[in-house]
C-alpha cells in the first residue's frame, strides 16, 4: 500500500529529528542549563558514575561479599534508568559521607570482579608486571610497590629510566591497581619501567607516614641505582617522580625530603597530574562564587532573589541586602 507524500516527508522529518536528538529523547544529555558548561560525554560519564555508586552504596552493607558484589551491579542498573533516585541517594550519602563511603566508591573498580574483568579488556598487556616491597626504615614499614615494564627481562636489566608513581585517592583509598590504565599506558609508551608504591592509607596511618614511607622508597631506589629492583649495570639510573591528586601532594612532600636531605640526588623531572595542593574550596572558585558559601554577602531572600542565581539580580531600593548596609553605616548603592 502506497503512503501518500506528506505522511512520507513527514516520517522522515520525524526519524532525522530522532536522529539528531537521540541524547534528549534517551535523556542521555546534559539538562539545559548545563550544556553549556558540560560536553554530552562528559555528562554521560557522570550520568554511569552516579548510578554505579548509588548502587554500589545501597549494597555496601549487604553480607557475604558474592551478593554484595553481584546486588551492587544489579542496583547499578536500576540507577541508571532512574537517574532521579540515583542522584537523590548520592546526596544523601555525600552529606554524611564516610571514609567506608569513599573507599566502597573508588575502589570499585579492582574489588568487584565483574568491573575488573571489564577494565583488563581495555588495560594494556605488559611484558613485566610484579610486586616487590620497598622503602623499610626506623619509622615505616617496607611498601608493596607494582612495577611495570614493556619488554623483556633482558630489557629490564637493561633499563635506565624508572618514574617513580605515587598513586591519588584522597589519602585514604585506591592501590596501584586502581591506576592500572594510565600506568600501563606510560610504561608502553615511554619505555621506562613505572614503579607505583602502595603505600599505607589514613586514617589508620595519619600523616606524614605516607611521605615519610614513599620518601623511603626513592632513597633506596636511589643509594642502589635499582638493583633492588632487579636493574643491572653502572650507568645512572634516571628518576621522575609522579603523583596524581593526593598522590601529587605526596609526591611534592617527599621532594621536599629529598632537599633536605644531604648526599641524595635528586629526580631527574616531576609529573603533578591535578596535584591536591590546596583543599580550600576558594582555590577553585571565584570570590564571586564563594561569597555564596561563606556567607559574606546578604542575600535578598524577601524578593526571591536566589543565593545560588548566577545572573546577578536587580538590586531594589527597599531589599534586605540595602537595609543590612544602612544599619551597619553604609550607604546603599
Amino acid at each position: 500500500r502506497r503512503s501518500s507524500l506528506w505522511k512520507t516527508l513527514l516520517g522522515w522529518w520525524t526519524l532525522l529529528y530522532l536522529l539528531r536528538h537521540m541524547d534528549d529523547v534517551l535523556g542521555l544529555h546534559a539538562p539545559e542549563p548545563l550544556r553549556e558548561y558540560y560536553s554530552r560525554s562528559f555528562y554521560r560519564a557522570t550520568w554511569v558514575f552516579t548510578a554505579l555508586d548509588a548502587g554500589f552504596w545501597t549494597a555496601m552493607s549487604v553480607r557475604p561479599k558474592w551478593l554484595r558484589d553481584t546486588l551492587s551491579l544489579v542496583f547499578s542498573a536500576y540507577y541508571l534508568v532512574c537517574t532521579n533516585r540515583a542522584v537523590e541517594k548520592v546526596r544523601k550519602v555525600r552529606a554524611l559521607v564516610t571514609i567506608e563511603h569513599l573507599r566502597v566508591s573508588w575502589n570499585k573498580g579492582v574489588e568487584n570482579p565483574v568491573l575488573r574483568f571489564v577494565r583488563k579488556l581495555h588495560q594494556p598487556q605488559l611484558g613485566i608486571v610484579r610486586n616487590v616491597m620497598l622503602g623499610e626504615s626506623e619509622s615505616t614499614e617496607r611498601a608493596r610497590c607494582v612495577v611495570m615494564f614493556d619488554g623483556s627481562e633482558e630489557e629490564f636489566r637493561a633499563c635506565r629510566m624508572v618514574v617513580l608513581d605515587v598513586p591519588g585517592g584522597g589519602f585514604v583509598s585506591m592501590a596501584p591497581e586502581s591506576h592500572t590504565e594510565y600506568l600501563a599506558a606510560w610504561a608502553q609508551r615511554t619505555k621506562a619501567i613505572v614503579v607505583s608504591v602502595d603505600y599505607a592509607k589514613a586514617p589508620e596511618y595519619p600523616f606524614p607516614y605516607a611521605i615519610d614511607q614513599c620518601f623511603a622508597v626513592y632513597r633506596e631506589l636511589e643509594l642502589t641505582n635499582g638493583q633492588c629492583i632487579g636493574l643491572e649495570g653502572t650507568e645512572r639510573v634516571r628518576f621522575v617522580l609522579a603523583g596524581d591528586s593526593a598522590g601529587g601532594n605526596i609526591a611534592a612532600g617527599v621532594q621536599f625530603r629529598i632537599l633536605e636531605s644531604e648526599g641524595l640526588r635528586g629526580p631527574a623531572g616531576i609529573v603533578f597530574v591535578y596535584g591536591c595542593f590546596n583543599v580550600d574550596v576558594r582555590a577553585w572558585m571565584t570570590r564571586n562564587e564563594t561569597r555564596v558559601l561563606l556567607g559574606t554577602e546578604a542575600r535578598d531572600h524577601l524578593h526571591h532573589a536566589s543565593p545560588l542565581a548566577v545572573a546577578k539580580p536587580t538590586r531594589h531600593a527597599g531589599s534586605l541586602d540595602a537595609r543590612v548596609r544602612v544599619v551597619s553605616g553604609d550607604q546603599p548603592s
